[in-house]
This record gives structure tokens, sequence and C-alpha cells, in this order.
């Protein structure tokens, strides 16, 4: 993908492409490996990432090693952008799910382009806001809606990217539980009630919605 699709990542979305090509000098193209580390919890944050392609995965291990799924990064996502304006240090690891490009962007010339470029800085600002209300909106889905309402909405969602009633489930049933902010054993138990309502199939990773107005229906309001 390289950094031609800069400006499909949110916080660039609304630069210019003169803004773009300024932010597109000081990024350093990286690539890792599957399982690769990209940084360490605890590691001096130098700079913000853009996943070019591949996925990311946010995480944070406890003292015996177990690793639990933060966010997942897809790409044209930003990640680690809190720590940068905010914060010293990352507050937890990420590391390549599978084989990815990112676009790393050093912390001391970013804050030296934002502080030479108002405009670039206000529009940034914009961007970060909006990432923000997004946020807000994921967190009062987990307090205001259970299980079966968050797969619903997690599976609408789905369904309209791939434009098609059937599509494959591109993470796996442990990493969904986790950004649905359930146990995988009470995921498996709702897809199966969804199943047994005849509201979707799942053969595999593969989901079919077969009632597509009764799905929308348990996403609730």
């Amino acid at each position: 993908m390289g950094l031609e699709r800069l400006n499909e990542c949110a916080i660039f979305s609304g630069l210019t492409e003169e803004e773009l090509e300024e932010v597109r000098e000081i990024a350093i193209v990286r690539s890792y490996g599957p399982d690769q580390i990209i940084f360490q919890e605890g590691e001096a944050a130098k700079g913000i990432y853009v996943l070019l392609s591949g996925r990311v995965h946010i995480f944070k291990s406890n003292p015996e090693g177990k690793e639990y799924l933060r966010r997942m990064v897809e790409p044209l996502d930003v990640f680690a952008e809190a720590a940068v304006f905010s914060g010293t240090s990352f507050p937890a690891s990420a590391k390549a799910v599978i084989a990815a490009e990112v676009a790393f962007l050093p912390k001391g010339e970013l804050r030296d382009l934002v502080a030479e470029n108002p405009d670039t800085a206000l529009k940034m600002m914009g961007a970060l806001s909006r990432l923000l209300r997004t946020v807000t909106a994921a967190v009062e889905d987990l307090s205001l809606r259970d299980v079966g309402a968050r797969l619903s909405k997690y599976l609408w969602e789905e369904r309209e990217k791939a434009e098609s009633d059937s599509f494959d489930l591109k993470i796996k049933k442990q990493d969904l539980a986790t950004k649905l902010g359930t146990a995988t054993e009470t995921l498996s138990r709702t897809l199966r009630r969804l199943q047994d309502e005849g509201i979707i199939s799942v053969e595999g990773r593969r989901v079919k919605v077969l009632d597509p107005d009764l799905l929308k229906v348990k996403m609730g309001p």
C-alpha cells in the first residue's frame, strides 16, 4: 500500500495534499513478520504508527505472560497516538498478527511539523476528537448493550463491509470475545442462539445472515 493512501487514515483525512506530503516526508515505512513485536509496554513512546497493511494487536500481559487483547488495529488505523501526545511510555504492547507494514512518524519531527503548521495541528486535533467520540460510543455499547446486541451489531457491520449476506469472520473467537467484552464461552452460546433462531448460519469462520431484518432488531436502538 505504501504511503499514497495516508489521506484515508482518519487523523490525516482533513489535510490538503501539500500538508499530507509534509507528513509523508517524515514517515518511515517498516515491515514486521507474524507475531513480531512492534513495541513493548513501558517503552518510551518515540512516535505514532499508521497500519498500512496486515493486522496488529494491542495487548497487555499478566505476570504469567498471558496476553489480553486491548484493541485490533486494521489497515489505515492510527495507533499509539495517545502515548505520544499525552505520555512518555506505551501503556500496552503491539505486535503484528500477520505480516504487516506500518508508517512510523517520529515524535520530534511530528511535533515540529504541527508547531510550524497551526492549520495542520487544528485539523489533526479535530480528527482526534472524532476518534475519541468513536471510542466513547464503543464504551457506551459495552455498558448499554447486552452480549447478544453487541454481537448482532458486529455481524451487521461486517455484513455491510462485505456488501453480502455471507462473509468470513476475520478474527479468532477469543479475540472477538475480547473485542465484545465477554468470555469466549458466552460468545459461543450467543452465536448458537442466533443460529437456533434462524438468524444466521455458521460454518467454520463463514457466517451467513439468513434474516437481516431480525438481526437488525437484535442490535437494539
